[in-house]
């Protein structure tokens, strides 16, 4: 029987390489939702106006795994220091449920009935950024924590890996 070659571990250079998927990955993550978390935290603090409902549907969305979700989609017209302005955010970022259509459909509807009178609150510095709920989503925001707190230790164990891997290359 042939002796069995020694096994031996990933190259450093597969380290590396894995560090740098998992750091682009949360890069990633963290570019296409930190305008919204940023625009959440600081909706907070942002005055409120008094706005119109124009109209009341819903945003219907398709993915592979999710199937079809939904989000509250409302046009709403508000003042501030005179001039008029219109928007449709409801809250950042828009949440999407698997809620059947016609009871999210009714929910949003009673929640916004067109003509009412609602608080948009408004960003100070540009008055057409609004949304009618404030804040961002604690589920949301732990989810994309945690995402990008695993994804960013893993890349630093990989980054890690490949350090010690260099170093004991260049030991030998």
């Amino acid at each position: 029987m042939p002796a069995e070659p020694p096994t031996q571990g990933m190259s450093p250079w597969g380290w590396l390489v894995l560090a740098l998927s998992f750091a682009t990955a949360a890069a990633a993550v963290l570019a296409f939702n930190g305008g919204d978390v940023w625009h959440g935290f600081r909706s907070e603090r942002w005055p409120h106006a008094v706005g119109e409902v124009l109209e009341a549907d819903l945003t219907h969305y398709q993915g592979p795994k999710t199937g079809h979700t939904h989000s509250a989609w409302v046009r709403y017209r508000y003042t501030v220091d005179g001039r008029t302005f219109e928007a449709e955010r409801v809250e950042f970022p828009p949440l999407r449920r698997p809620d059947p259509e016609e009871d999210m459909l009714a929910r949003v509807q009673a929640a916004y009935p067109v003509g009412s009178k609602i608080d948009v609150f408004y960003d100070p510095v540009d008055p057409t950024r609004a949304c009618l709920i404030p804040g961002i989503a604690p589920l949301l925001l732990w989810g994309l924590l945690a995402v990008v707190g695993v994804t960013t230790a893993v890349a630093g164990w990989c980054g890690w890996r490949f350090i010690r891997g260099v170093n004991s290359a260049s030991r030998r």
